[in-house]
């Protein structure tokens, strides 16, 4: 594999504990509309991640989100290919955050 997954339970405590990845959201604009992380650093749709990768922190971690976590999934691994070590794929996404973590996100 490619990146690491991580299930939003471990997210929130690292970053409680300081862990400070940039989070890029792979969705698309309609979607964070209805609900989005407040501490996002970055949006843009999975399918054309590869258009920003040379913007992106090769010294930092990198959290992906979608949904679900399968289109965040796919993303990390186009970034593996461009030679990114440090990536971390929120399993279950931002639904899933809602569910165990933030209730007050939209689940849709």
């Amino acid at each position: 594999m490619s990146y690491t997954p991580i299930d939003v339970e471990t997210a929130r405590a690292r970053m409680q504990d300081g862990w400070a990845p940039y989070v890029l959201d792979v969705r698309n604009d309609a979607e964070v509309a209805i609900s989005r992380f407040d501490f996002m650093d970055r949006l843009h749709p999975y399918e054309r991640v590869l258009e920003i990768a040379h913007d992106l922190p090769r010294d930092r971690d990198i959290l992906l989100t979608c949904r679900s976590g399968g289109r965040s999934a796919m993303a990390a691994m186009m970034l593996a290919g461009e030679g990114f070590t440090r990536l971390f794929n929120l399993e279950g996404g931002i639904n899933d955050w809602a569910k165990k973590v933030d209730p007050s996100l939209r689940v849709y």
